[in-house]
């Protein structure tokens, strides 16, 4: 996972520098319903059933992937969207509703489970998923730039530098590092 992440990160800061945002957020939210989609293939295939161990371990990394650059791009937009003063108003508001929603998703999810079947969730996550590339696109097209910064050249910045320089990233870095951790330790 870690691997993996690495990758797409580090491939996703290539992309940041030669695209906004909000444009780099549709491309990735369209790209989060195609998978889903092949995941939904692949079990009506019976791909899952014949190799259960890739598929398993495909799906559990991509869903590493997923829940960390999907709540990264919401936030990404978010910033580009509202100003200072907006953000510390409505930031609170929005990841109070994201933690009570994320709740209330996996209550729904138990219960459809039994009544549609476990590839079936696939379309509705697909669904899901067709509303958020749709909102990054209206608010790309349409959204006043108001957070948006350019980004260095990356022979002008290191990631080092940063977490030299900021105790809060570096704190963030060791929670985010951490809670990883915890959280593979407990799947486990």
């Amino acid at each position: 996972v870690m691997l993996v992440t690495f990758v797409a990160v580090n491939l996703y800061a290539q992309l940041a520098r030669r695209f906004s945002g909000r444009t780099l957020a549709v491309w990735a939210y369209a790209s989060f319903v195609l998978t889903v989609l092949g995941f939904w293939a692949a079990i009506r295939a019976g791909f899952q059933a014949s190799h259960v161990d890739e598929f398993v371990w495909t799906f559990y990394i991509w869903v590493s992937l997923f829940s960390a650059f999907a709540v990264a791009l919401f936030w990404s937009v978010a910033h580009d969207i509202f100003t200072p003063e907006e953000g510390s108003k409505y930031y609170g508001l929005i990841g109070a509703a994201g933690i009570l929603c994320g709740f209330l998703g996996g209550l729904v999810t138990s219960m459809f489970v039994e009544k549609i079947g476990l590839g079936n969730l696939f379309l509705v996550a697909a669904a899901l998923l067709v509303p958020c590339v749709a909102i990054a696109s209206f608010l790309g097209a349409r959204a006043p730039a108001v957070g948006t910064a350019k980004l260095k050249p990356a022979s002008e910045i290191s990631a080092l530098a940063l977490f030299r320089e900021s105790r809060y990233l570096t704190a963030i870095f060791a929670f985010v590092f951490l809670y990883q951790a915890v959280s593979i330790m407990v799947d486990q």
